[in-house]
């Protein structure tokens, strides 16, 4: 009989729901869903009726259930995965989020069933490059909230069939080449890393719907960058550019672009080329004007505009008025 085991602490419910690319799925039966934008623990009550209690190991248990197919214990204290885990072959779902692993045993990258993998908010100071080992099978790897500053350059050059790869809130100042290798790659999360340029390597992957590149210390992108025609989502806050780059208005499938918290002090009429946006954050930048050509985004629905210099707004804004949300 095959088998899913999740152990998880409620989550608070102050906890905050984020948009970036690549959180950490809420749960192993979110992993396999097509977005994975919102981060939430979910929760898991204990049979016998008492307080949650937090697990600082697997249960040994767990490793004679050699037909499991997912393991869930994330928001726990777990600080090791013991070699009993190879036992586990037809494992598909690993997660393990929110623990205290400073490191991977080698043996899960033994379980060549897996496709879906998840280390986030653990102690991890280097990169698991054991995760190659797991090669075209591995859909989804999600490291995000760690300490890794490299990625050796053969980690991900044989995860050939990944979608989705999150390493937000780490503190990466590069990516390897080999990245260019993940062809299939739908979403990428590097938010809130090290890095002051988007690696030419990223513009080559033109399956990218969701990229989030906020929270680094960026002032402009690769020519490149106009490869990724499919993008759909692009996160580019709280970095150090000056003005939209050029590349941007080139993305003419883009719903949700976000220039939050840079440097900005004027938009391009070349805005005009998104015609397909539906929210664009322009907070909290050095804007006095904007250009009419805005104002032909008729399918804008959310703009913010708050913590500019704005004096005042054209008239031609009741295009949009009727239905959008203005912050």
């Amino acid at each position: 009989m095959t088998g899913i085991i999740e152990c998880a602490r409620a989550s608070s419910p102050q906890e905050t729901v984020t948009r970036s690319p690549c959180s950490s799925p809420k749960s192993t039966e979110d992993a396999c869903k097509s977005s994975v934008l919102h981060q939430h623990s979910r929760k898991v009550f204990h049979t016998h009726g008492e307080h949650h209690k937090l697990i600082t190991e697997i249960p040994p248990e767990t490793f004679h259930k050699v037909k499991l197919t997912q393991l869930n214990i994330l928001n726990n204290e777990i600080s090791a995965i013991p070699d009993e885990i190879e036992h586990l072959k037809n494992l598909q779902h690993l997660i393990l989020a929110n623990n205290k692993l400073r490191d991977i045993n080698e043996k899960v990258f033994n379980l060549k069933a897996l496709t879906v993998v998840d280390f986030s908010g653990n102690r991890l100071i280097k990169f698991p490059d054991g995760v190659a080992a797991l090669g075209p099978t591995l859909e989804q790897l999600y490291l995000n909230g760690n300490a890794i500053s490299e990625i050796s350059e053969d980690a991900l050059g044989s995860l050939v069939n990944l979608k989705m790869l999150g390493l937000n809130d780490n503190l990466l100042t590069s990516l390897p080449d080999s990245i260019s290798n993940c062809q299939y790659l739908r979403e990428l999360g590097i938010e809130r890393n090290n890095m002051e340029s988007l690696n030419q390597e990223v513009c080559q992957i033109e399956t990218l719907v969701k990229l989030g590149i906020s929270g680094n210390k960026m002032t402009n992108l690769p020519k490149t960058f106009v490869n990724l025609t499919q993008l759909e989502l692009l996160l580019m806050e709280d970095n150090k550019f000056a003005f939209v780059p050029i590349e941007v208005f080139s993305l003419t499938n883009l719903r949700e672009l976000s220039l939050a918290d840079n440097l900005i002090a004027s938009i391009q009429p070349d805005i005009k080329n998104l015609q397909m946006l539906r929210l664009l954050n322009l907070q909290g930048n050095l804007l006095t004007t904007l250009p009419e050509e805005l104002w032909s985004i008729i399918s804008i629905v959310t703009l913010s505009l708050a913590g500019n210099k704005l004096s005042s707004l054209s008239p031609s804004i009741s295009k949009l008025a009727e239905k959008s949300v203005f912050e």
